[in-house]
């Protein structure tokens, strides 16, 4: 599986290609102390219905989630070691970057630069289901 590090926008563009059908989650994240542990929370639910979808019969399910890989303080591919987890490791997006909704006619959230921490994010996270 591909893990972000070594992930192009073409290679993240072939896989989204590769799909008919999703499920795109937004989230408003205001900067609170707690949210960081709602992403993981959020992140963990998504993972969980990827798991259950393929348990009944959606073989290509696929959960994409926002931001980098948080399995781990610092990822260790980025410092040339091996990840610390092969058998969970994901394949994270940048929605920028990965996808143009406009060319496929998807209406989509607000998306923007945040210009401090402060600033609520738009978190979007996509379940690929095949």
């Amino acid at each position: 599986m591909l893990s972000s590090p070594d992930t192009s926008t073409e290679q993240t563009r072939a896989i989204l290609d590769s799909y008919h059908r999703a499920i795109l989650f937004h989230r408003e994240a205001p900067r609170t102390k707690d949210r960081g542990e709602k992403f993981i929370k959020l992140f963990d639910t998504l993972v969980t219905m990827e798991g259950d979808l393929f348990k009944d019969g959606y073989y290509k399910a696929f959960a994409m989630l926002a931001g980098p890989c948080a399995l781990c303080k610092e990822c260790g591919k980025v410092q040339g070691i091996p990840c610390r987890f092969p058998l969970r490791q994901d394949l994270r997006w940048k929605l920028a970057e990965s996808m143009s909704f406009k060319r496929r006619g998807i209406t989509v959230f607000f998306i923007r630069t945040l210009r401090e921490k402060a600033e609520t994010q738009n978190i979007y996270c996509l379940l690929l289901v095949d």
